[in-house]
């Protein structure tokens, strides 16, 4: 018969512990995070020890529009150079945006602008954007573009536009204001301050880029307006969401008038009115945020055209 040595319960138990960290070991190290792992709370943790995917801002970069109207109100000490550096703009653009000449005094109070790419330009009578864009070396669509012109055949003389270009590529020209021949001779409705002129312009109450088909021109509620030529009641409106109550007057040559904004038309459809008139007072009326008489001039019906072009 043959001796048996019994079995060490030390033994079995180290070949048990043995066995249990073979398999389990693996196991955690499989499931503890690793470098570029979730960590159990959602957040990517990368090498460095920062947060994966997600900037040190979390807010997004604003788009900058790069046709954005800039504006500066200058103070005393203020030069081009500086306001220049200030905005971001180039000498040249502010210069030709402001019809400044490079060592004119700056007067303080007044505002000046300029776009944050390229410069303001006026469109002057019988010009086209085909001249403009060979001039400055841009091209019709690039101008279409930056002031949203859905039809570059169809621009308006007296429209302040954004040029994409170098302004110092043609030399700056100033075209003087004098009444177009064949046309009426126009005088001013009222005396007052221009305080909006005609072209593209940021609406003042709806905060828009858009077209002012006239100029604003400031004076007290209840001031008598005067026909600006002879000619007849073409008609007569009250649009609340535009220029409120409004005269229309038709003249020689497919010429037309149009005053907004009024508190009291005095005329009527077919009336024959005389230059110099008593038509309406002005007033409030309409899309306006303070009392000021709209004024505006037409080449036929529907085709506005700067009043300062054709005015003493």
């Amino acid at each position: 018969m043959t001796n048996q040595k019994p079995i060490r319960k030390d033994r079995v138990a180290l070949v048990v512990v043995a066995l249990l960290a073979a398999i389990l070991i693996p196991v955690l190290l499989s499931s503890s995070p690793g470098a570029d792992e979730d960590p159990g709370n959602g957040l990517v943790v990368s090498d460095g020890g920062g947060i994966a995917g997600v900037s040190a801002t979390t807010d997004p970069t604003p788009e900058v529009n790069p046709y954005e109207i800039l504006s500066h109100t200058i103070t005393e000490g203020d030069t081009l150079e500086s306001i220049a550096r200030a905005l971001g703009v180039g000498v040249a653009n502010l210069v030709a945006s402001n019809d400044l000449d490079s060592g004119q005094s700056l007067t303080p109070g007044d505002t000046i602008r300029v776009p944050r790419t390229g410069f303001l330009y006026r469109i002057s009578s019988g010009e086209t954007l085909s001249d403009i864009a060979a001039s400055y070396e841009v091209t019709v669509a690039e101008i279409a573009s930056a002031n949203n012109i859905p039809d570059p055949g169809q621009i308006l003389a007296g429209t302040l536009i954004i040029v994409p270009g170098d302004p110092q590529v043609a030399p700056s020209t100033t075209v003087a204001n004098a009444t177009p021949s064949g046309s009426p001779s126009f005088s001013w409705p009222v005396t007052g301050e221009v305080v909006s002129e005609f072209g593209y312009r940021t609406h003042p109450i709806l905060g828009t880029w858009e077209r002012h088909n006239g100029i604003d021109i400031d004076v007290p509620e209840g001031t008598i307006v005067t026909a600006a030529a002879s000619g007849t009641v073409f008609n007569i409106d009250n649009d609340p969401d535009g220029i409120g109550l409004a005269v229309y007057l038709a003249h020689t040559d497919n010429f037309y008038t149009v005053y907004g904004h009024l508190s009291q038309i005095q005329v009527q459809p077919g009336d024959p009115i005389s230059a110099g008139q008593q038509i309406a007072l002005s007033g409030n009326t309409g899309l306006s945020n303070g009392p000021h008489l709209h004024f505006e001039i037409r080449k036929t019906p529907e085709f506005p055209i700067d009043p300062l072009l054709y005015l003493p």
